[in-house]
């Protein structure tokens, strides 16, 4: 069962980075406290965790939207992950998050 799936994105990403554009199936209608907590924890865990940027999404390596950068948001097709980052910290975060989506609702794509 695939977890997420990326779409084409047009961000324009400097040599050796990549443009990132996914989302992950999280079912967020069923979330409870428990599992917003829990996925909140999770983004605090990960690596170079900024909180939240002025923009009201959780940020990853930079608060706003300059290269680096990954800020998640919650969409009706799940978490919204969209960014540019350097290849080997992408597949870090790509990697530690995906470890925790079994734990969380979600749904198959």
């Amino acid at each position: 069962m695939a977890l997420y799936y990326d779409n084409p994105t047009s961000l324009l990403s400097p040599e050796g980075c990549v443009s990132v554009e996914r989302v992950y199936a999280l079912h967020f209608a069923q979330f409870g406290e428990a599992e917003w907590k829990q996925l909140l924890r999770t983004f605090e865990a990960l690596p170079a965790w900024q909180a939240q940027g002025e923009h009201g999404c959780s940020c990853w390596f930079n608060r706003l939207e300059e290269s680096p950068y990954l800020l998640a948001s919650v969409e009706p097709s799940g978490l919204l992950v969209t960014g540019v980052l350097g290849k080997q910290e992408w597949e870090q975060w790509n990697s530690e998050f995906v470890a925790n989506l079994p734990t969380l609702p979600t749904f198959e794509v």
